[in-house]
């Protein structure tokens, strides 16, 4: 949820004293955020800022893969939150140390189980709670791969 990802924009800001962009689908966030150093672009934005937040970015978070695909195009860093869904299609390349998936531990545990019919269930649908991910398990993983 939105929201979820302003805590985390929060977080950051607070705690490493850099400039975060929320761009995503219409949400109850207000574009007018009390933090100056948090930009929230929701609902319909312009494509050619976010390509260019993207290229001048050190990391991408998120949940959308086409943001994902240009942040990789990029060659940055990125933290991708799934569900699972279209897990051997879209959110995986192949040995690429720039990349930390965030799944629910019900996810996590099916790909750790490697068992392939059950990856493969997942694959092409999901349902299993993204909003499940908790906050700090993301940013836990933005503090250990970033500015050590």
């Amino acid at each position: 949820p939105s929201n979820k990802f302003l805590q985390l924009a929060e977080t950051i800001v607070k705690n490493h004293n850099i400039d975060v962009c929320i761009y995503g689908a219409e949400s109850d966030l207000p574009k007018q955020n009390r933090n100056p150093r948090i930009s929230i672009y929701t609902g319909k934005s312009d494509f050619t800022q976010l390509d260019r937040d993207l290229m001048t970015s050190d990391i991408y978070i998120g949940n959308d893969t086409g943001f994902y695909h240009i942040a990789v195009s990029y060659n940055k860093r990125c933290i991708v939150i799934s569900n699972g869904n279209s897990l051997k299609t879209f959110l995986v390349y192949p040995e690429n140390k720039n990349i930390n998936y965030v799944f629910p531990d019900s996810v996590s545990k099916i790909i750790e189980s490697g068992d392939i019919n059950k990856i493969k269930s997942i694959t092409k649908s999901s349902d299993y709670d993204i909003t499940r991910i908790e906050v700090n398990h993301v940013y836990n993983i933005f503090r250990n791969i970033t500015f050590l």
